[in-house]
């Protein structure tokens, strides 16, 4: 009899974090934030941003998953100085005036093994809706803390006439459409 109830104890505690909402941390070391755009309607420029921050409400009922990022928009990396300084000037982010990029999820839902991710895109002081997958690309231990580490990708377009942004520069020099990729390592809090 003893060993029934030791054995039931086991699973309901095993059972019992997957029932529970379980909060991740965006780890910002090991997290990449991409984006595409074409110049001079010839070739692709990519960028991305340095300093990105957020979690990931992983709950059992995809419905109450809850994902919330933010970009500081001065940490745009380019490989090139005099770039990263136009694009956070007025021209395009105007970083002084709009310092963060953020996203907050309205509506999560599973779709396979991927998620069904909507939500609102602020930037440049503009707010519209979005929806893109999301799709887990692994979990893990982290081995300095033993809490579980879970990986996210995703890839979605976005327009940047539709947020205000390098409003004066004309779509035959940059590109109307940016693809903005996203890859997140986020750790068990």
């Amino acid at each position: 009899m003893p060993r029934r109830i030791l054995l039931a104890a086991c699973l309901v505690a095993a059972l019992a974090p997957a029932a529970k909402a379980q909060t991740y941390k965006v780890d910002p070391v090991h997290s990449t934030l991409l984006y595409r755009v074409k110049h001079m309607d010839v070739s692709y420029h990519y960028g991305r941003f340095d300093d990105i921050a957020g979690t990931i409400t992983m709950d059992a009922d995809p419905a109450k998953t809850k994902i919330e990022f933010t970009v500081k928009v001065a940490s745009v990396n380019t490989g090139n100085k005099a770039r990263d300084g136009h694009l956070t000037s007025a021209d395009f982010f105007n970083a002084a005036q709009y310092p963060r990029i953020k996203f907050v999820s309205t509506k999560v839902a599973k779709d396979g093994d991927a998620y069904d991710v909507t939500g609102n895109l602020t930037m440049h002081n503009v707010t519209k809706p979005i929806r893109f997958k999301l799709e887990a690309t692994g979990t893990g231990k982290n081995p300095q803390n033993g809490k579980t580490i879970v990986g996210f990708e995703s890839k979605f377009p976005v327009k940047r006439s539709e947020f205000g942004i390098g409003g004066t520069i004309p779509p035959a020099i940059i590109g109307d459409d940016v693809t903005v990729i996203v890859g997140l390592e986020c750790g068990q809090q």
